[in-house]
């Protein structure tokens, strides 16, 4: 047992570099050149390779790649462009928040899922028993990101009765 857990905890290596590599390649190749919504739309370009000298990224990939990583393990993820405040602290800021979130929502999802599923186990054949199929039917088939952004159309936008963009406290 103890030997298939370390071969496993081993085969998370390849795949951490193979994650971290294909992040790295997204965030430097389909993402557009930061130095001119930093700077904004009328800056000189000597700013802007000033810019980029300063944030290393004119130097060659595999040291941008060396130092994305470098900066993963020593926790400085660098600094807001937006915000002027280190991400990683900006990431603990948030972080409370999307563990309450989660923790609700498996609460919320745990309840309902556990009743839904007496219902229909109990009510075989019957429209309570379609009616649960079809509401989980749609749960599996519906991207949880468009749902999410529905839930907010409806309940902040539509009826009004959640915020949209803070928290708010339950008690």
């Amino acid at each position: 047992m103890l030997r298939y857990v370390l071969k496993r905890l081993l085969q998370v290596i390849p795949v951490l570099i193979g994650v971290s590599i294909i992040v790295f390649t997204i965030l430097r190749v389909f993402s557009p050149d930061p130095a001119p919504v930093v700077l904004g739309q009328h800056a000189t370009a000597e700013a802007v390779t000033e810019w980029r000298n300063a944030n290393g990224l004119n130097d060659p990939l595999p040291i941008q790649y060396f130092n994305f990583i470098k900066g993963i393990f020593t926790g400085d993820l660098g600094t807001s462009y937006y915000t002027k405040k280190p991400v990683l602290d900006e990431i603990t800021s948030r972080f409370p928040a999307t563990i309450e979130l989660a923790v609700l929502a498996t609460i919320f999802a745990s309840i309902f899922g556990i009743l839904i599923g007496v219902v229909t186990a109990v009510k075989k054949n019957s429209i309570w028993d379609n009616l649960g199929m079809f509401f989980a039917l749609i749960g599996v088939s519906i991207p949880i990101f468009w749902l999410g952004i529905m839930l907010i159309i409806v309940f902040s936008g539509t009826l009004g009765w959640l915020p949209s963009g803070q928290r708010i406290d339950p008690l």
